[in-house]
């Protein structure tokens, strides 16, 4: 999966998407997103480029029906994932849940 697809994948669930942070402090659901790119191979036939994602949902609940939506396409994709242990965050008054996958590529 590349970037650009996550991307809209993520903008159809219909909340607020970034990456890394948003210039303003948010009200309501959110989600940041970052990632990291890898490539590997003897020779350019055989390239292959790594995707990590972080996928960063920020709720005023634990809100396990969006934390669904988020990973419907992952499903759909059958593709493995985590979703880590959601984290209240007193400060600004929210719940963070990590999801993190990988995609593996030819370039």
């Amino acid at each position: 999966m590349k970037l650009e697809e996550l991307i809209k994948e993520l903008k159809a669930i219909g909340i607020p998407v970034s990456f890394s942070h948003f210039k303003e402090k948010q009200t309501g659901d959110y989600i940041i997103y970052t990632f990291k790119r890898s490539a590997s191979g003897s020779d350019h036939v055989n390239e292959l480029e790594e995707y990590d994602y972080r996928i960063e949902l920020y709720t005023a609940i634990k809100n396990v029906a969006l934390e669904d939506k988020v990973t419907s396409f992952l499903d759909e994709l059958g593709t493995d994932y985590e979703i880590y242990e959601s984290v209240y965050i007193e400060d600004e008054d929210v719940f963070m849940t990590v999801i993190s996958f990988s995609f593996l590529t030819r370039k």
